[in-house]
């Protein structure tokens, strides 16, 4: 195996905080709302194999710590819904894009990725967004209730597990939610 060079690790780094920079530049500037499933988000935190994702223990924790410091900006609201979602849906300057939802009990079979830029089906779009935010309930209004519910998850899921993580560090610091700026 070749290691990387001390200039490959500094790119990789001055990427990463590129698009960290660009994240919070978008994130103060403009709302953004995420809605999900409350079915998908329980099987991506409980088990991501599953959903065919590889991720890592580690990298899971490294995707939950990431949602709770975007959750610390007033401007990004990740909203759960009770109800199923066929698909999921993007709306981003005059497009919707269209992904697979991951609330499925089987396994993802491959990804796909469908981008629509007709008016009249982007205000379509737009509308059944808009109906679908008033279905959020009160249980996931609150930044800080949010977080608790996806630690109480997250948790939930390593007790499951006890057997095959009593090897793996779990890093609790993540867990750690308190920020001015949640509602």
């Amino acid at each position: 195996m070749k290691k990387a060079t001390k200039l490959q690790i500094e790119k990789v780094f001055k990427n990463r905080s590129e698009l960290i920079n660009n994240w919070v530049s978008h994130i103060n500037n403009y709302n953004h709302y995420q809605i999900v499933d409350q079915l998908s988000l329980e099987n991506y935190i409980k088990n991501p194999k599953y959903l065919g994702l590889s991720l890592t223990k580690k990298e899971l924790q490294e995707q939950i710590y990431n949602l709770k410091t975007l959750l610390k900006y007033y401007n990004y609201k990740f909203l759960v819904i009770k109800e199923s979602l066929d698909f999921n849906f993007e709306l981003k300057n005059s497009k919707v894009f269209l992904k697979p939802t991951l609330s499925t009990n089987l396994p993802s079979i491959k990804s796909f990725n469908i981008v629509v830029s007709t008016p009249m089906i982007y205000n379509e779009f737009e509308k059944r967004f808009w109906n679908i935010y008033e279905l959020i309930g009160d249980e996931f209004s609150n930044k800080k209730d949010l977080v608790n519910y996806i630690d109480n998850i997250y948790y939930d899921s390593l007790i499951e597990l006890n057997a095959s993580i009593k090897n793996e560090k779990v890093d609790t610091e993540l867990f750690n939610y308190n920020s001015n700026k949640a509602s």
